[in-house]
């Protein structure tokens, strides 16, 4: 029954796969330069309407407004090459681009109406209190604050085109922007999110005071007093555009914020509760490889959140048949021993195809899904490997006879290619080394840590990693480290000797 219902999942997985490689063909149009030109032009007209004046019908207006915005776009599209040339979807910054002009003008164009003709007909100045956060907000939760400083720089330049080159509007977005930049990025709970709002409020305050003092009629205190008012009313619209905007914008972009990240982190999560009650060896694992990862990932300055999150969900797959791993054979018997180490290889690998099932059944993001795909990259499958060599007669002569080939007994991949990937990935390999040391000291924990980075590089496991040399070495600095004191030696405590001088016990209550 058991091996009928292995094959049955292997059956709906292989087929699944094959759903994925079909999908992968029919994307080729979506990242087409065809399609690219469409949408840009499509963009392109619906941002000109939008940031035209309205009732203006002279075609050197339009003409101008159009060569503009053209001209703003290609600047940002290298700017973000320039600060991001190692990001792998570069093919989506353009789109990122345009999408998010076209919401920061449409966001002005409504808010303008809603104050000019809703709220109060009698304020002026309605650009000054529009939801300039909303578009840098929201690419900071995504691509980090890098990318916000561009687009926001860039959105603003497009707001201030939008209402008459206004400097305040301009300004205003420029505060949003940097405060978005800085604070965003490091938020981990929706809460949290109301402080940014608020200080983004209070550095655009002072810039709505100043405009109102530059103008050329008289300041009117109570107009002020009313756009201070719509300016706050503005940003908690913001904040709360954005965190229904966020899933979506996370479907469609493939990533996932730091919000989201943390809540996939509660170790309370029903997927991470059954690996500690069905596999406390693997669970073990995943948590000191999460804090190997995360570790190395901050010294780096990569996104030390993610790697942790992915180190804990990369070996879920073990759930399928967890007696079959090292780690969860705690009362003796190796059921590998009765078994072909072909059949071995095929329950070893399968561990990542049932990881990526159950990551699908528990709605995974994708983010965290690929850290179950490559964590292990191509490598060989050293043990069952040698274990068929030796049943070939091959071994002892260094052959490979035939039906043992290396390539036989590699994973499928792919490789990993951002920096917490490729943490996380040789994070599993040193913690999974380091139990088999005989004798734990800092000069073997460092000469285990060397060898492993050495093997993973000349097996090739590190030719599509975006890490260079230099971290690399600080993720190998990191792991030492840590390691170092996580395996730590105690002292023997002394047997327990009972007292010379004992005295009669008490008798017991009656």
């Amino acid at each position: 029954m058991r091996e009928a219902f292995s094959r049955f999942r292997f059956r709906q997985v292989r087929s699944r796969a094959q759903q994925a490689g079909r999908r992968r063909t029919e994307r080729a149009f979506r990242d087409s330069d065809t399609l690219r030109v469409i949408a840009g032009l499509a963009a392109w007209l619906l941002g000109l309407w939008l940031v035209a004046p309205p009732g203006v019908i002279d075609w050197r207006m339009l003409l101008a407004c159009g060569v503009t915005l053209v001209i703003i776009g290609f600047g940002g599209q290298m700017l973000l090459a320039v600060i991001q040339p190692r990001e792998e979807p570069a093919r989506r910054a353009w789109m990122l681009m345009l999408c998010m002009m076209l919401l920061a003008i449409a966001d002005v164009r409504l808010a303008e109406w809603m104050v000019a003709r809703v709220l109060h007909p009698g304020v002026g100045g309605t650009p000054l209190v529009t939801p300039h956060a909303v578009v840098p907000l929201l690419v900071a939760m995504l691509y980090g604050g890098q990318t916000a400083l561009v687009i926001g720089l860039i959105t603003g330049v497009v707001l201030a085109l939008a209402a008459d080159f206004s400097l305040g509007v301009f300004l205003l977005s420029l505060c949003a922007t940097a405060v978005a930049a800085l604070e965003v990025p490091r938020l981990r709970y929706r809460a949290e999110l109301a402080r940014a709002l608020g200080r983004i409020g209070l550095w655009q305050t002072p810039v709505v005071l100043v405009m109102a003092i530059v103008a050329p009629a008289a300041p009117d205190l109570r107009q002020v007093g009313i756009q201070l008012v719509a300016l706050f009313a503005c940003l908690a619209l913001s904040g709360l555009l954005v965190l229904l905007v966020l899933p979506l914008a996370e479907r469609a972009t493939g990533r996932t914020g730091s919000i989201s990240l943390n809540a996939f982190a509660d170790l309370g999560r029903p997927l991470l509760q059954r690996l500690s009650l069905e596999a406390p060896g693997t669970y073990h694992h995943c948590m000191v490889v999460a804090t190997l990862a995360q570790d190395a990932a901050d010294r780096i300055g990569a996104n030390g959140l993610l790697a942790r999150v992915g180190a804990y969900y990369h070996d879920i797959g073990k759930l399928g048949r967890p007696a079959f791993y090292m780690e969860n054979q705690m009362r003796g018997g190796n059921p590998h021993d009765d078994l072909p180490p072909n059949i071995s290889r095929m329950i070893i690998v399968n561990h990542v195809k049932e990881g990526l099932v159950l990551a699908r059944l528990h709605h995974l993001p994708a983010v965290i899904t690929r850290f179950i795909a490559i964590h292990h990259g191509t490598s060989v499958i050293r043990w069952f490997h040698r274990k068929a060599l030796s049943q070939a007669n091959g071994g002892a002569e260094g052959g490979k006879p035939d039906g043992v080939e290396e390539s036989h007994y590699r994973y499928p991949g792919p490789l990993p290619v951002g920096p917490e990937e490729t943490i996380v990935a040789l994070a599993d390999s040193v913690e999974a080394a380091s139990r088999a040391l005989a004798k734990v000291t800092p000069a073997h924990i460092e000469n285990l840590v060397t060898a492993i980075f050495n093997e993973r590089w000349s097996d090739g496991q590190l030719d599509r990693s975006r890490l260079s040399q230099a971290e690399l070495a600080a993720v190998r600095q990191s792991f030492i480290y840590t390691l170092t004191h996580l395996l730590h030696a105690r002292l023997a405590y002394p047997p327990h000797e009972p007292p010379t001088d004992t005295k009669p016990a008490a008798p017991l209550p009656a």
